[in-house]
């Protein structure tokens, strides 16, 4: 079943992120569920995905075992997809996410892998293969994981996945469902380019292989961008990115938007654009931002493209080591 096209999906909105109580009683408050306006949200997307799917291929769903995702898979609509829960896609296990309450059992996602699938089977909306082993791709981290491990983790995953299913000959699409970080990872694994771009809840990118092998974006729903303006000398990614917020936290300070210390950054101005540019040169290696109306994209490996989305007011990362804590929204 070669695979014709690759969905990469982000779950919804999680109902912690708007009912604080909610985890302070929950037996799992490292497993919220999705918000009503959540279901809403992965609804309205999975109307447009379907536009993106054949649906005379076989198509297959991929979801993180966490349950934001995995009510995401369900409620996409997907009718003639089957799920398949794969602990690979699971949470970036930062330490940041779990200040607040403790992380899930380390038990390589079993434990969430079994409670999730009876939801999954109860609910009856989508077919559930829950033959599949949780850990055919790879295994969901360990806690207090760093941004290269989990990175390692994704793109590792990915490429078994693709191994998996380019075995047979028969053409399919697969829809993988995960979180923020994990989105761009595997949008930077998949087109070769190293991304760091503010994903929003419910958002999706459509990828199609070329007759030449590679991968091509057809659609992508995170268009509008919030452009912070800096030089830089280094190329790490998370160096630039806290250049980037460090710049995002001064601004809200002297009035650019409000800035709330574990929610992290508002930022209040309309959407436009700008890229950092790296040359892999060693005499070139400096940052430069530029700002324009339209998307950019790198165009090389060693560029590295920031874009943050929201017309209105986002919350952007704080920086308490964690590029991906919007207001809990993991």
């Amino acid at each position: 079943m070669t695979i014709s096209r690759i969905v990469i999906a982000r779950h919804g909105k999680r109902l912690d992120s708007e009912d604080t109580g909610w985890s302070v009683s929950s037996a799992t408050p490292y497993d919220s569920p999705l918000a009503e306006e959540g279901r809403e949200q992965v609804c309205a997307s999975g109307q447009v995905m379907k536009e993106y799917l054949n649906e005379d291929e076989r198509m297959y769903v991929h979801s993180s075992p966490f349950l934001r995702c995995v009510e995401t898979a369900d409620g996409l609509g997907l009718r003639n997809a089957r799920v398949r829960l794969d602990s690979v896609f699971g949470e970036w296990l930062t330490e940041d996410y779990f200040t607040d309450y403790a992380p899930p059992p380390a038990d390589n996602h079993r434990s969430l892998v079994e409670r999730n699938t009876r939801w999954l089977i109860a609910s009856g909306k989508t077919p559930v293969d829950d033959g599949w082993k949780y850990d055919q791709f790879g295994d969901s981290g360990e806690y207090g994981e760093s941004w290269e491990d989990m990175h390692r983790r994704f793109s590792h995953g990915l490429e078994r996945l693709m191994r998996y299913y380019n075995s047979f000959s028969e053409p399919c699409s697969v829809v993988i469902v995960t979180h923020g970080a994990g989105v761009n990872a595997l949008l930077g694994h998949i087109l070769d380019q190293p991304l760091l771009t503010r994903i929003n809840v419910a958002s999706f990118a459509v990828l199609q292989k070329t007759f030449v092998g590679t991968w091509e974006m057809m659609y992508n729903s995170n268009q509008e961008l919030v452009p912070p303006t800096l030089s830089s000398n280094s190329t790490s990614s998370s160096s630039v990115a806290s250049e980037v917020f460090s710049h995002e936290r001064e601004r809200a300070n002297s009035g650019g938007g409000g800035y709330h210390s574990t929610s992290g950054f508002f930022a209040d101005e309309p959407p436009s654009s700008f890229t950092l540019g790296f040359s892999s040169q060693p005499d070139k290696g400096s940052a430069k931002a530029t700002s324009s109306s339209n998307m950019t994209t790198p165009t090389d490996k060693t560029s590295f493209n920031l874009q943050f989305a929201d017309k209105k007011r986002t919350a952007l990362p704080s920086l308490d080591s964690s590029l991906w804590r919007f207001g809990g929204n993991q």
